[in-house]
């Protein structure tokens, strides 16, 4: 095994209950006093709870899909029979990934979650559509011993005023890495065009490096912009620093010339590929596609891409799909966007959310033009770290 990065989708073998599981504390001074310590808690996030008979099934999942229907339910949500429920997952880690960097992303959890490793709360969740990146580092087990990772889903929360399903209705991703790594969304690719050229730019990438281990790391960053499998421009940058715990930028910038524009009739996409090492030896790798295109707003005489006029003939979409809810397959998120393509728009506008990363690839392949969106529009901390989650991930 090499020592760049791993990655691992979890999507399949989940076990999954739909309802609320007694926690099993009943007021014994015993069972507090065990749940109050790392590793204790009881019921369903405890690492002994008994899920044999729960149901097996694989992610993407949207169980209000499969509920029933009465006049009784919520309107806006279809008139769907409403619940909470689990899913539990039970997985080992090879020995050889101990001492990296650990994480697991959640990129849809609706309504609201908390997640469990190992008989720990991690974290929580109070948004259906912004992704959760979870540190799970310092909680998680290697070799033979089984990690049990628990979710609980607030099935009966609300954020939206249409159909916004419930459970764990997007990927969720595993990460190991060096302890000296890409941070999560870390890379920036920012093309530029040069005023008064014909078709020459710069391309500046920022890159977050995040050093998660007790001491000083000395590096080298790589990068490489490749046209298919043609390297058209690279840059390599030495002698770097990052202090314990911390992060650190490189900028590093491209001279390139007469690039083929992307566009909504021929998206042309290029990709960055990055290389971190040390001593010479990569310890990280990450990649992103791009395009370059120049976008105007003119008050009178409306849109241009590419320096011409632009009609936008766009339509607004809820993420949920016929038979699936909002447990949408990454095959039917292209399906979407071809055929719509095909109806003859040009615009996608992501009512009213974030979408998944696929919608957005997508439309960067096809040739759409996207008006990404959050959910709340408050000012506190929490959705303000949504936004900027939202900015992250989908800058480029």
């Amino acid at each position: 095994m090499g020592s760049a990065r791993r990655s691992f989708v979890m999507d399949k073998e989940w076990k999954f209950f739909r309802g609320d599981i007694d926690t099993g504390i009943k007021g014994s001074h015993t069972n507090s006093y065990n749940v109050s310590k790392a590793g204790g808690l009881q019921g369903a996030a405890s690492i002994t709870y008994d899920d044999s008979e729960w149901r097996v099934l694989n992610l993407p999942h949207d169980w209000f899909s499969e509920s029933g229907f009465s006049p009784d339910n919520l309107v806006s949500h279809g008139y769907k029979t409403r619940s909470n429920g689990w899913y539990r997952k039970t997985f080992r880690l090879d020995a050889s990934l101990q001492g990296r960097h650990i994480s697991i992303c959640f990129e849809g959890l609706a309504v609201t979650a908390e997640i469990y490793l190992n008989g720990s709360l991690m974290t929580r969740s109070f948004s259906a559509y912004a992704e959760l990146p979870v540190d799970i580092t310092d909680r998680v087990w290697f070799g033979s011993r089984p990690n049990v990772l628990a979710v609980y889903i607030g099935g009966l929360a609300t954020e939206g005023w249409w159909y916004e399903g419930a459970g764990i209705y997007r990927h969720v991703r595993l990460f190991a890495k060096d302890m000296l790594h890409i941070a999560h969304n870390g890379l920036w690719v920012k093309p530029v065009f040069k005023n008064n050229t014909q078709n020459d730019w710069y391309v500046e990438l920022e890159t977050t490096i995040e050093n998660s281990a007790y001491e000083k790391e000395v590096y080298s960053f790589k990068a490489a912009i490749y046209d298919g499998d043609e390297i058209i421009s690279e840059c390599l940058t030495e002698h770097c620093r990052c202090d314990s715990d911390t992060k650190s930028l490189i900028l590093q910038r491209f001279d390139i010339n007469d690039p083929e524009r992307w566009d909504i009739k021929t998206p042309k996409l290029y990709t960055m590929k990055v290389w971190l090492l040390k001593n010479n030896v990569i310890v990280d790798e990450d990649s992103i596609k791009f395009g370059f295109r120049t976008i105007a707003i003119d008050p009178d005489k409306g849109f241009f891409l590419n320096g011409k006029p632009l009609k936008l003939k766009g339509t607004c979409n809820h993420q949920d799909h016929a038979g699936v809810g909002v447990a949408v397959p990454d095959s039917i998120q292209y399906y979407r966007i071809r055929r719509l393509k095909e109806m003859g728009t040009n615009a996608y506008r992501c009512s009213h959310n974030m979408p998944a990363r696929e919608i957005l690839d997508a439309c960067d392949s096809l040739g759409m033009v996207v008006m990404d969106e959050n959910r709340r529009f408050e000012s506190r901390p929490e959705v303000l770290a949504h936004v900027e989650m939202m900015v992250r991930r989908d800058r480029n």
